[in-house]
């Protein structure tokens, strides 16, 4: 999602509001707005966050085996018997 498209979601939300405070002007609708519009910012946060981290992968970090060479059968029992 663009920052275009969020910002239309923001004014749209802001419209609501004012549609809301006309249709009913003696209820206070301050505690709901308030809660909506950070609903909105959290969620319009999130999806940058998950953005930002598209291109990250998760890798798994065991450390790999040391490879040894040895120069004959008894050097490699030698070794993996230590």
């Amino acid at each position: 999602m663009t920052q275009y498209a969020d910002r239309l979601r923001f004014e749209r939300l802001k419209l609501k509001h004012v549609q809301e405070i006309k249709q009913n002007p003696n209820v206070d609708f301050g505690a709901q707005h308030k809660a909506e519009i950070q609903h909105y910012l959290q969620d319009v946060e999130d999806k940058r966050l998950e953005e930002s981290l598209e291109d990250v992968y998760v890798t798994d970090h065991t450390p790999t085996p040391k490879k040894q060479t040895t120069l004959s059968k008894k050097e490699d029992r030698e070794f993996f018997e230590y």
